[in-house]
């Protein structure tokens, strides 16, 4: 975190409810000016949140942090009509587990929902007709017209090289969600094994650390760099959000 704020790059942190229990210093460190904190799921070593573990960890989120989330993760991406519900009755602004692709766990190549596209920006702006409620959907970053997922672990998985040279052939999305995992910044040692993911995904991990060093943040810069030379620049998604939302008034 210290080494992005260096960079000047505003982060938004997804972080578990369990976390916000049980560690007072990520509590501290979620307070950082550079810092946008936003719910994750309530544990990450059960396959998926219901609606009481999100409201759980909404309710977490202000006891420990002072302040309603804004936005949520979903475990592992899994974006669904049910979800994008809850959220809306339980008063999150927007979400961001929607990995619109045809290839990648948790990834989905449907149109949930029906949704809307707004135009000039890659997000969804989905509304309850009966409450009237309005949740903006931020995709993940996937790779333009190739539609794969573009995220860190992606890179990992495939390296450098191959990294820059499909970004440049495919270029991103206008708005690109990118995604950082912690286990994929530094090598985890025993966390895969408490994890709700599937053993293949559990072996593409160990593949993609294969012939580097315990932690990937060459990487991360690399694909930090490689846009900013590209013309773009880095917000974090809460910026995003309060963007569209101006606009949607306006």
């Amino acid at each position: 975190m210290y080494w992005l704020a260096e960079r000047k790059i505003d982060l938004t942190v997804f972080v578990e409810g369990r976390v916000l229990r049980q560690q007072p210093g990520v509590r501290d460190l979620l307070k950082q000016p550079h810092i946008y904190p936003a719910q994750h799921c309530f544990d990450h070593r059960k396959s998926k949140d219901d609606r009481s573990d999100i409201e759980r960890g909404r309710d977490l989120f202000i006891e420990k942090l002072g302040r309603h989330p804004k936005g949520y993760r979903a475990h592992t991406f899994q974006h669904s009509g049910a979800l994008i519900k809850d959220l809306m009755d339980l008063g999150f602004e927007w979400d961001s587990s929607y990995l619109p692709s045809w290839l990648g766990y948790g990834a989905k190549k449907d149109k949930c929902l029906g949704h809307i596209l707004k135009s000039g920006a890659d997000a969804i702006r989905y509304q309850d007709i009966e409450s009237g409620n309005v949740l903006i959907e931020l995709p993940v970053g996937t790779l333009k017209c190739f539609n794969v997922p573009f995220i860190h672990s992606y890179q990992l998985l495939i390296g450098k090289i191959i990294s820059d040279s499909l970004q440049r052939l495919f270029s991103i999305q206008h708005l690109h969600i990118h995604d950082t995992h912690m286990v994929d910044l530094y090598k985890a040692t025993n966390s895969l094994s408490n994890g709700a993911v599937p053993w293949l995904a559990k072996l593409f991990y160990l593949l993609s650390w294969r012939g580097k060093n315990n932690n990937s943040l060459a990487l991360l810069g690399a694909f930090i760099d490689r846009c900013e030379s590209m013309g773009w620049s880095w917000c974090s998604i809460e910026s995003v959000n309060r963007q569209l939302s101006s606009s949607d008034e306006h």
